[in-house]
This record gives structure tokens, sequence and C-alpha cells, in this order.
């Protein structure tokens, strides 16, 4: 476990951890001034848990990398439990599918998370507020506010592509 005890990391651009294992659990960090460029999001594959995490002010730019085709600004690839984060002055804009909080949930959860004053735009086909495309899993209490997101096809506030899952009680506001 890796509690940051409310701390804040500023000035992040690039990963912060690249695989959080099963039965790891990262919480209660704030980040700031986040310039990702040449990643796919501060975590590329989550299969434990990710709790209480704050991303403020987000610039995500011209992100292109060949054999990444998704990006999510908290976490690429979830398979474990991403709760009560959120994402707050996005500005993101990529050849890629792209989404606040999670890019692609494959068999894992999103809960109590939220999106507010994000600017997001993508290219690919899968983009979201919350989520951009949902292979299985549940997607819950989540909201998206303040928010223009805009893509090829596949666009959702909260989901931008559904293969399977579920997706209950979330909301959209301007």
């Amino acid at each position: 476990t890796l509690d940051g005890q409310g701390h804040t990391i500023c000035n992040l651009n690039s990963a912060f951890i690249e695989k959080l294992g099963e039965n790891s659990i990262l919480k209660n960090i704030t980040f700031k001034q986040v310039d990702l460029k040449e990643k796919f999001g501060l975590f590329y594959e989550n299969n434990g848990k990710i709790q209480s995490i704050s991303v403020k002010n987000v610039n995500v730019k011209n992100m292109n990398i060949e054999d990444i085709y998704k990006c999510g600004v908290i976490v690429k690839e979830n398979y474990g439990k991403v709760e009560d984060c959120t994402v707050r002055d996005a500005d993101i804009n990529t050849d890629l599918k792209v989404v606040a909080i999670t890019g692609v949930n494959e068999d894992g959860s999103i809960i109590d998370c939220s999106v507010s004053n994000a600017d997001i735009k993508g290219s690919s086909a899968g983009v979201g507020g919350v989520c951009g495309e949902s292979e299985s899993g549940i997607i819950k209490s989540c909201t998206v506010k303040n928010s223009d997101l805009l893509g090829n096809n596949a666009i959702g506030g909260i989901l931008g592509l559904s293969r399977s899952g579920d997706v209950r009680d979330c909301s959209v506001k301007d």
C-alpha cells in the first residue's frame, strides 16, 4: 500500500507507476500541473486498487505513440478498482481513444469518480468522460460536469464505447 496521506505531486510529465499489481493499493495523492506528451497516463495498468486520486490542471497534447491507441489520464487499462478519483481542469487533445479517468475497463470497477471542466478531443472511436471503452466490469456513481467531448464516433459523457459491462447511477451535467 502506498498512502500519499494527501500530499501533492506537481509538474509530472510521464507515468507515475507503470503497473499496479493485484494486491497493491495506491491512495490519497493529488497530482497538479500534469503535462503528458509521451505516455499513456499516470498508470499504464491497474490490477489493484487506485483510490482517492485527484488530478488537477492536466494537459495531454499530441500524444501519438506507436502501438498505443488509448489513453486515460489516471489509468490506461483497468483490471482492478478505481474509486473516488477526480480529474479537474483538463485539456486533452490527441489522435487516440481518450478519456479523463480510464482508457479501457477490462472486468474492473470504476466507482464514485468525477470529471469537471474538461475539454476532451480524440480522433479514435471511444471518447468518454470517465471511460473510453468498456470490455466488461462496472462503472457506477460517476459524474461528468462542465465538460466538452469531441471525437469521430463512439462518444459518450460517461462511456464512449461499450462491448459489455454495466453502467449505473452516473450523470452528465452542464
